[in-house]
C-alpha cells in the first residue's frame, strides 16, 4: 500500500507496507516499524461522552478512522531520534516583532473624555467592581 509523502524532519517516508499487526515505513535513511493501533467503536463512544459530543453512526465510523490515524502518526513520531536536538530548539529563527518606542504628543484630556458616558474631573467614572 503506497502512502502520500510524509515529512518527519528525519527524511521523507514514501512507502508503507502492512505486515500482520505492524506497518513498516521505508525511507532513504531508515525503516520504522509501527504497531497498528485501531480504536474500537466503544473507545470512540467513550471519548465522545467525555467531550459531551453526540455522534451519529457515520461520524463514529469516520472519527474511528481519523483518531486511529492520529495515534499511528504519534507512534511514528516517537521513533524519531531527537537525541542531538536541544530541548529549546526552534524550527525557525526567533526575532522580535515589536517596533521601537517613539515619543509622540498625546491627545488632550478634554478630547479623550468627550465621549465618556460618565466622568469626574479629568477621570472616567466607573461603577465599583468590588463592594
Amino acid at each position: 500500500m503506497l502512502n502520500n509523502l510524509i515529512n518527519l524532519g528525519c527524511g521523507h517516508l514514501n512507502m508503507n507496507v502492512i505486515i500482520g499487526e505492524h506497518k513498516v515505513f521505508y525511507s532513504r535513511e531508515k525503516t520504522l516499524e509501527v504497531n497498528i493501533m485501531r480504536l474500537s467503536r466503544e473507545e470512540v463512544l467513550h471519548i465522545s461522552r467525555l467531550a459531551r459530543l453526540g455522534l451519529t453512526e457515520t461520524e463514529i465510523a469516520r472519527l474511528r478512522e481519523q483518531l486511529s490515524d492520529i495515534l499511528e502518526n504519534f507512534e511514528i513520531l516517537q521513533q524519531v531520534d531527537t537525541g542531538n536536538v536541544p530541548p529549546t530548539a526552534q524550527s525557525i529563527a526567533l526575532q522580535n516583532v515589536l517596533r521601537d518606542d517613539e515619543v509622540a504628543p498625546s491627545l488632550p484630556s478634554s478630547e479623550i473624555l468627550a465621549n465618556a458616558p460618565r466622568k469626574e474631573g479629568d477621570c472616567f467614572r466607573v461603577r465599583a467592581v468590588l463592594e
